[in-house]
């Protein structure tokens, strides 16, 4: 492998293997992961996919255990009542962001959502807050690239 050739209009880093672009939606990949099938089944029960679809975005993906610790564990998410699927909707429109962004492009800050008000950015884009969490969610596995977007897992640490 040879890195930083310098052609005439620009830089030149030759490797050896084909890249292999993404070929599945964040939604579809959500689904392929085992530690995040409880904040599918919200989406799915919540009837929201197009928002997850939509591209570009960015998802910031709670696991099981996070689900769990607020509440939505398999059985609860299925008996919610309607006023409980409003509740529902909003939250996991606040795990996403109209844009994709990879952690190395998250600045400290704010950063809109698509339920329309900010989660806050730290530590250099590896910690994410609701404006009423007590405490950030770390950024636990960072950048998985798809069709659509990037997800980003989250945990509490």
């Amino acid at each position: 492998m040879k890195s930083d050739i310098t052609p005439a209009n620009g830089i030149l880093n030759m490797i050896d293997r084909l890249l292999i672009p993404p070929a599945n939606s964040c939604l579809t990949n959500l689904g392929r992961n085992a530690k995040k099938k409880l904040f599918l089944l919200a989406i799915n029960k919540a009837d929201i996919t197009a928002t997850f679809t939509a591209s570009p975005i960015t998802v910031f993906a709670p696991t099981n255990a996070a689900m769990t610790a607020a509440g939505y564990d398999s059985v609860s998410i299925a008996n919610l009542s309607a006023a409980g699927i409003t509740t529902l909707t909003n939250i996991l429109k606040y795990h996403v962001v109209a844009l994709r962004i990879f952690t190395n492009d998250l600045a400290d800050g704010n950063l809109k959502t698509v339920q329309g008000t900010n989660v806050i950015i730290s530590n250099g884009g590896t910690k994410v807050k609701g404006t009423t969490n007590t405490a950030p969610a770390s950024v636990t596995v960072p950048n998985t690239i798809n069709t659509t977007g990037v997800i980003h897992r989250t945990e509490k640490r």
